[in-house]
Order: C-alpha cells, then structure tokens, then sequence
C-alpha cells in the first residue's frame, strides 16, 4: 500500500508540473485566431491570405527556434539538481543572449526569409504584398518571443510550470 501511495504522489507531483503547460499550449492557436478575425471583417481575401501565409511563415520560424526552450529546460534541470536556485542563474542569461543574438539576425535577414518563403509559395501577387507587410510587423516580435522561449524554459526546469503560463 505505501508503494502505491508514494507512486500516486509521484504522479500528482507531474500532473502539477504538466497541466499548466498543456493549457498555455492549448492557447497558442488562438492568437492566430484573433488575427484571422479582425482580418476577416476586411473585404477583401486577400487580406486574410496574406496574414494566414504570414503566420504560417512566422510560426514556422519559431517553431525551427523552440530548441531555446527545450535546451534551457534541460541545462536548467541538470544545474537546479546540482546546486538549486543560484546554479540556473548563468544558463538562463546565455539563453537570453542567445534569443537576443537570434532576434537579431532574424531582423537583419527578414528579406532574404520571406524572399525565400515567396519561392516556396504559389499564392497570387495581392496575398504575397500583405504577407510581406503581416510579416514585416510581426518578425519585430521576434526579441520577445524568443526570450519568452528561454524564460519558459527555464521555468520549466525549475519545475515550476505555473510560473510559464503567466
């Protein structure tokens, strides 16, 4: 009976920690969503082509740059095991710059990406001048993003997975 206990505890101890973190994913599609409403009362289409091609141009760039939360997760556990609060410290500021040094470069190549993205892609002529000006707004949200990637990570690896959410 104490093994079943102590298994149940185990249990709850990673449900606390994973629940919080299925319901922030849960809400990352819904910021799409919102776009796609305010852009599907304009009346024409093509305002909504470019910001579905947009997004999924955008989405799929930080999607390639989740390594920043996965890696910080991992590095910020093995510290937070070793040496608790203090020894995360120095791994949650090198994935800062990291995502900072990341921004930049995104920024600096925000033309040749959605040129290459426009090669990629057989939308007409009015859909590609809205993606390029959606994404020409949105690559700017790129510091935070990224940081935010890092900062959930770490979070993540000090197992406090409601601190992520927020």
């Amino acid at each position: 009976m104490l093994k079943r206990s102590a298994l149940w505890q185990k249990q709850r101890q990673i449900a606390l920690i994973a629940l919080p973190m299925v319901l922030s994913n849960l809400c990352v599609p819904l910021l799409g969503l919102v776009d796609t409403a305010v852009v599907g009362h304009l009346p024409e289409p093509h305002y909504l082509g470019g910001v579905a091609l947009g997004g999924s141009i955008i989405s799929l760039l930080y999607f390639l740059l989740g390594f920043l939360r996965m890696s910080t997760t991992g590095l910020t556990a093995q510290a937070y095991g070793r040496g608790g609060d203090a020894a995360t410290v120095p791994g949650l500021q090198q994935g800062i710059l990291l995502a900072l040094l990341l921004s930049a470069l995104l920024l600096l190549l925000q033309w040749p990406v959605i040129t290459l993205s426009f090669y990629f892609s057989d939308a007409s002529t009015a859909v590609l001048q809205q993606t390029e000006l959606y994404f020409s707004v949105r690559i700017w949200s790129a510091p935070a993003t990224l940081v935010n990637l890092v900062l959930m990570g770490w979070f993540l690896g000090r197992q406090n997975a409601r601190a992520a959410m927020w």
